[in-house]
């Protein structure tokens, strides 16, 4: 199979960081929520491990090394919960960085419109952010989206 080269001239190439930054925005609650989950699946396993929940239905076992299978694999799916909650967390700490160079402003305005509300209810966050007309809200959106990018 042919590999394809990619190239993209330095407007390309801005425009698709740009998209990404916004891509990135716009996943942000998914992100927090799945942290979240990925915690409670976790701590939920942890304590299971420690005996907090019987790890397993008593007498469903025969043997020990059933039930050691079964600890293993709690350590093994634990194990991987906790690589999915860095890389998630990764996301989240990408992300909290970009809003952190915003000023008060473009971070109501990205908060707001993009993270909240997907991008969508352009005029409820219009009068939300209490902004004279959805264009100039769309125009902040945008300059915080290049300033992000002109910073990382």
């Amino acid at each position: 199979m042919e590999t394809i080269s990619l190239r993209f001239d330095a407007e390309e190439r801005e425009a698709l960081k740009r998209q990404h930054i916004k891509h990135e925005l716009l996943d942000y609650r998914y992100y927090l929520d799945k942290a979240k989950w990925l915690e409670e699946k976790i701590a939920l396993l942890d304590e299971r491990l420690n005996g907090g929940i019987g790890s397993a239905p008593l007498g469903a076992y025969k043997s020990t090394a059933v039930k050691g299978d079964w600890i293993v694999a709690a350590i093994s799916e634990q194990d991987e919960l906790i690589a999915e909650k860095k890389i998630v967390d990764n996301h989240i700490e990408t992300v909290q960085s970009w809003i952190g160079i915003l000023s008060e402003e473009q971070y109501e305005a990205v908060y707001c419109y993009v993270i909240v509300h997907n991008c969508k209810e352009l005029e409820e966050c219009t009068k939300l952010l209490e902004m004279t007309n959805s264009k100039a809200l769309l125009r902040l959106i945008d300059r915080s989206i290049a300033e992000i990018s002109q910073n990382i």
